[in-house]
């Protein structure tokens, strides 16, 4: 017992000690290190203040109107429709629009790619330029011009390159050293397609006898049933019409190439729109097109019989053939 409470005392003395020695290093006098110095005004720094930043305002409101670029389906009729289509787009969406008519895809093209800040255009393409769109970086597509084809819905409609049968041949072969027709330099079914029908074939349209234009579809239509010319571009809805119309034009001409389906339009966005005015103006435009009295306003902009949501994937076969020609979107875009 003795020797517990001796181990006890040991123990506190230890304690008490380390507690001590604490104590007095504490209370220890400092050194003397001279007199303390008087303190001195420090001035205090004088702040410049920082020039005012305007607020950025997002595109789609009354002061900033989102710009909506397109290639008018009747331009004539949609330039008396332009103030319409704002207001409806306005009361359906509750987004602000400056329409564009524009006279080349090309243009709606640049206008979308040359979105930055404040300045934003939304722009309807069709597939080309989308794909250059598409190729720069420059926008998503949203929605899609639909059309009733022989009763059916669809979003775009293929090209076909068809040769006359008085050559006993349905092969683009046939072409080379003899007379191509279109309807102009510009067309795209019947000639700018047919381009890149050739291209992704290996056909060089330098190897023709001519490149003859005719006025419209039926004299060119005839000229290649009677082999003044060797082929032609054409839609395929087109040559389906004009089958359903004069069942002797499937005798006289044959299909020897045909493409992918090309949009009739698609509604392209920069990053630059706001999510929730992009999700506004989708939702009214849809809402505008399912009503007979409202998008008989929005007709004559993109002939439309319906709109439809869609991505990126929709135009993958587009994508597809469009890499077998080997032009480079990127720069065509440019």
């Amino acid at each position: 017992m003795k020797g517990m409470m001796m181990g006890t005392i040991k123990r506190y003395h230890i304690v008490l000690l380390l507690m001590l020695t604490v104590v007095l290093a504490a209370c220890r006098p400092a050194r003397n290190r001279g007199p303390t110095p008087i303190p001195t005004n420090t001035p205090a720094p004088i702040s410049t203040p920082l020039p005012l930043v305007p607020t950025a305002i997002p595109p789609g409101v009354a002061e900033n109107p989102l710009k909506v670029a397109l290639v008018a389906f009747d331009a004539e009729a949609a330039a008396e429709q332009v103030e319409a289509l704002q207001q409806l787009i306005l009361d359906e969406a509750g987004v602000a629009v400056e329409i564009l008519l524009v006279e080349r895809y090309a243009e709606a093209l640049a206008a979308l790619c040359s979105s930055v800040g404040q300045d934003v255009t939304a722009a309807w393409l069709d597939g080309i330029a989308y794909l250059a769109a598409e190729a720069q970086g420059c926008g998503d597509p949203v929605l899609a011009i639909v059309r009733d084809v022989d009763g059916e819905p669809s979003i775009g409609d293929t090209g076909q390159v068809i040769v006359s049968a008085t050559f006993g041949s349905n092969r683009l072969s046939v072409l080379p050293t003899r007379t191509f027709c279109r309807l102009g330099v510009t067309d795209f079914y019947s000639w700018l397609l047919p381009l890149l029908i050739f291209e992704a074939n290996d056909i060089n349209s330098d190897s023709f006898a001519g490149v003859v234009d005719y006025e419209d579809t039926e004299s060119l239509i005839s000229a290649v049933i009677d082999g003044d010319c060797a082929g032609t571009g054409i839609a395929s809805a087109t040559l389906n019409q004009l089958i359903a119309d004069d069942e002797s034009i499937r005798d006289g001409v044959r299909v020897a190439a045909t493409s992918a389906p090309f949009p009739y339009g698609i509604l392209t966005m920069p990053i630059e729109v706001p999510l929730g005015t992009r999700i506004a103006l989708i939702n009214g435009l849809e809402a505008i097109a399912e009503d007979e009295e409202k998008s008989a306003i929005l007709y004559p902009f993109l002939g439309q019989d319906d709109l439809d949501t869609v991505n990126v994937e929709a135009f993958a076969e587009l994508r597809d053939f469009m890499a077998e020609t080997g032009v480079d979107l990127a720069q065509l875009g440019n």
